[in-house]
This record gives C-alpha cells, structure tokens and sequence, in this order.
C-alpha cells in the first residue's frame, strides 16, 4: 500500500512511545463512537509502525479544509 499521508490524533499518545498501524482485519467487541475500547483484534496485515517524536498543536480553523488539510492555493 502506498501511503501519501497520515494522521493519527488522541490525547492518550505519548512522545517517545511507537505505534503499529494495520489494515483489515476484524475486530471483536462492542463499539462506542467508532471505537472499540475492550476489543480484540486479528488477522489484520501490518502497513507501518511510527515513533512518536513531536507534538504539533493546531488552535482554531485557520483555513484549514475537511479532513484536517490545507487545500493548495491558485
């Protein structure tokens, strides 16, 4: 898979900490707002793992587009 960008957002992650992201897959559990706290997850195939090396923070809009991006400018 050929990944251009990603973004990955919570107030639980920690600088220093590595994460894996993976695609496919099941998961098992009950979901709350697209989230399965006590899930369990399988059979999903590995894309990458990141370390978390800085935080940026973003205070308002700022002409900021859907989905967090800024559109390009003519």
């Amino acid at each position: 898979m050929d990944w251009q960008s990603f973004v990955l957002s919570a107030p639980e992650l920690a600088r220093g900490e590595t994460y894996v992201v993976y695609t496919g897959g099941r998961v098992s559990g009950s979901a709350t707002d697209g989230v399965y706290p006590a899930g369990a997850y399988s059979d999903g195939t590995q894309a990458f793992s990141l370390t978390l090396t800085d935080v940026v923070t973003v205070v308002g809009a700022g002409g900021y587009g859907p989905g967090g991006f800024r559109p390009g400018r003519r």
